[in-house]
């Protein structure tokens, strides 16, 4: 792929599958790629549409079966163990189930994610440990068991344990589904900076809406298919239409659905897909709007009062 030669994630034609005999089925189909230092990506789709699965592949959790992956500089797919490890060790995870070790503090499962990198001394591990749970908002709870916090909290102290060692690499299975909208934000804004200020690449897998404005890119899967660019779009856009119907004039949108004829409705679905149409292709001066920019652009002009066929 050109311009992808030092990219961290380069996926080419892959495919993957569970079970075996009749049971065997595909859940990844000729998934292509690449992700550049520094971007922050978020997997988008439907439950079963193979998001987790891409996620844990890239994080050589598990190895590829067919089709072509290199991490971070390591091809993926032929590796053996070792080579998975070694991969796994530069990359920081933050899972739907925190993992956290129940009989030890939060400070103590925070310093863990320092110990398996073997960049910090022992006199360091507490007090960086204990500088991120203050970053997400877990400072006076830091020296609390794990089991004796809550399931939100527990969020936090995984999502401290990932970003503490400060990874070349950040991989998330819905960081936020478990916090509140201020420590969401506070969670995806820590990820934020750290692809901007150290060039950090994160791969982010989401269902939650409020977080899409931080993303670079935004991928879409539909059945185990990367979408393309303009489904991407109209996927996006649909969820800001959601958004809309749901935080802003919920009255508004039904009453403005309603009065159309299918004149006026054809002429909004043909408005939508000229938004889509004008979206570029490629970086213009230097400067790239995001999906989720485009999204509510392509949202307001569909929403436009007193908008009605030509």
């Amino acid at each position: 792929m050109p311009g992808s030669a030092d990219a961290p994630v380069v996926v080419e034609n892959l495919n993957h599958y569970y079970g075996k005999g009749p049971l065997r089925r595909q859940i990844l189909h000729d998934v292509t790629t690449t992700i550049p230092a520094g971007e922050i990506v978020i997997v988008t789709g439907p439950s079963g549409s193979g998001k987790t699965t891409l996620l844990t592949l890239v994080g050589a959790l598990r190895a590829p079966q067919a089709g072509r992956l290199r991490v971070l500089g390591h091809q993926l797919d032929g590796a053996n163990r070792t080579a998975l490890e070694n991969v796994r060790r530069r990359i920081g995870f933050i899972f739907q189930s925190h993992n956290l070790l129940g009989a030890l503090s939060a400070s103590q499962n925070v310093q863990l994610g320092l110990r398996v990198t073997g960049r910090a001394a022992r006199v360091e591990l507490r007090r960086r440990a204990e500088a991120m749970l203050e970053a997400v908002g877990l400072a006076e709870h830091a020296h609390k068991r794990a089991e004796q916090l809550s399931g939100g909290q527990r969020q936090r102290v995984a999502i401290a344990r990932a970003l503490v060692g400060e990874p070349v690499m950040v991989l998330a299975d819905e960081p936020t589904a478990s916090l509140d909208k201020a420590s969401g934000r506070e969670v995806v804004d820590r990820m934020q900076s750290l692809a901007r200020e150290r060039g950090t690449t994160i791969l982010l897998v989401t269902h939650d809406n409020r977080i899409l404005d931080v993303a670079d890119r935004i991928l879409h899967l539909e059945d185990g298919r990367l979408a393309t660019f303009t489904d991407a779009v109209i996927a996006n856009t649909q969820q800001m239409m959601y958004l809309l119907a749901q935080n802003t004039d919920r009255q508004h949108v039904e009453q403005l659905v309603d009065a159309m004829d299918e004149t006026a409705f054809r002429s909004t679905l043909q408005g939508a897909d000229a938004a889509v149409a004008e979206i570029p292709r490629s970086d213009r001066d230097g400067e790239r709007r995001s999906l989720p920019e485009h999204a509510r652009a392509v949202a307001a002009r569909l929403y436009a009062p007193g908008r009605r066929a030509a």
